[in-house]
């Protein structure tokens, strides 16, 4: 069996800590032969770290929404960048629109714009500049942030209209990714790769719908309205749902 679970407010409660019973639970749920997976729009890098913080392991990291699948060690199995050309024209948008905004290559990410410190403490931040990324033509991902609702519906039906590319509402951010890219893509390749066929997700949000309804599979309480009326059930927290599996 596999359990893939999206990490903010999912795994984490919404102060960004995670519970020693959900710690505990994903133990004992590893300990018994399963495996456990964390599916993000953070970067791989990223989860490996605050995982390690948590002195807990996946053994199967999915970063930037399904554009990069890793191992729990961080060896990359597979990966989806976006266009080179494309990245720079959506670099280019960003930058004209005067937004703040992220750049990932699938591991650090360079930043453009206000709230830069922020984004620091909470993301790791790498030492070039969002135009020396995007030159190195390895973007998976950018993410634009403190964006109102209405430019955000605005700026999310422009750029999946014209372009070949998905974009997900993530609070008060958007995560952009090359076109086909979803947490369900992920799932089946990082499933495919394990050979496990019992497959469980559970999430929270938007960028979770697409797995939970390919996987029937799970909700928190805490999350949104949408992905829980999509999930087969709706547990309190992981390790609830971890009982429920292994019960």
């Amino acid at each position: 069996m596999i359990l893939i679970s999206d990490y903010d407010r999912t795994l984490t409660q919404i102060d960004g800590r995670i519970r020693e019973t959900e710690r505990q639970a994903i133990l004992t749920f590893q300990n018994q032969g399963h495996l456990f997976g964390i599916a993000s729009g953070r970067s791989v890098t990223t989860i490996h770290h605050l995982l390690d913080q948590n002195h807990l392991r996946a053994d199967v990291i999915i970063g930037n929404n399904g554009a990069v699948i890793a191992d729990g060690c961080c060896h990359e199995i597979t990966r989806f960048g976006i266009d080179a050309n494309l990245a720079d024209t959506v670099n280019q948008k960003l930058k004209h629109a005067c937004y703040g905004y992220a750049v990932c290559d699938g591991k650090s990410y360079a930043y453009h714009g206000f709230g830069r410190f922020t984004f620091k403490r909470n993301m790791g931040l790498s030492d070039l500049s969002v135009d020396a990324m995007v030159e190195q033509k390895h973007v998976v991902s950018f993410v634009v942030y403190f964006i109102k609702h209405r430019e955000k519906t605005t700026l999310i039906d422009g750029l999946i209209h014209n372009y070949p590319l998905i974009a997900f509402p993530n609070g008060f951010s958007i995560d952009i990714m090359a076109a086909h890219v979803t947490k369900a893509n992920a799932v089946a390749i990082a499933a495919r790769h394990f050979k496990q066929q019992d497959i469980h997700v559970i999430g929270d949000g938007a960028n979770d719908i697409p797995m939970i309804q390919a996987y029937h599979g799970y909700a928190v309480q805490r999350g949104s309205a949408t992905a829980k009326s999509a999930a087969t059930h709706i547990f309190t927290n992981i390790s609830d749902c971890i009982r429920y599996l292994t019960r």
